[in-house]
C-alpha cells in the first residue's frame, strides 16, 4: 500500500524503519488566531421629533371655545349620560 503523502529523504533517512513495523510520526500543529477581536459598537439614539398639530388640544383649552361653553357642553353630556 502507497502513503498518500511523500516523506522527504532527509527525513526518511533519520527514522529507523524496520520491514513489518508501524512508523511513528511526531506531528506538531499550531494554530493562528485570525479573527479581530470584537468590538462594542452602539448606535446612537434615535431622534424622536413629535409634533402636535396647533389643534391637538382644542377640546380642552379654554380659549378655544367662545367664553367656555365647550366646558358646559362637557358637563351636561357627562350629567346626561349619568342619569
Amino acid at each position: 500500500m502507497e502513503a498518500p503523502f511523500a516523506i522527504p529523504n532527509s527525513l526518511a533517512q533519520r527514522i529507523n524503519f524496520f520491514p513489518g513495523n508501524p512508523v511513528t510520526l511526531p506531528v506538531t500543529v499550531k494554530f493562528r488566531e485570525l479573527t479581530p477581536e470584537p468590538t462594542s459598537v452602539f448606535a446612537s439614539l434615535p431622534y424622536i421629533d413629535i409634533r402636535l398639530p396647533s389643534d391637538f388640544f382644542y377640546p380642552f383649552v379654554h380659549s378655544s371655545g367662545e367664553n367656555g361653553k365647550i366646558y358646559h357642553l362637557i358637563i351636561i353630556a357627562m350629567i346626561s349620560a349619568i342619569l
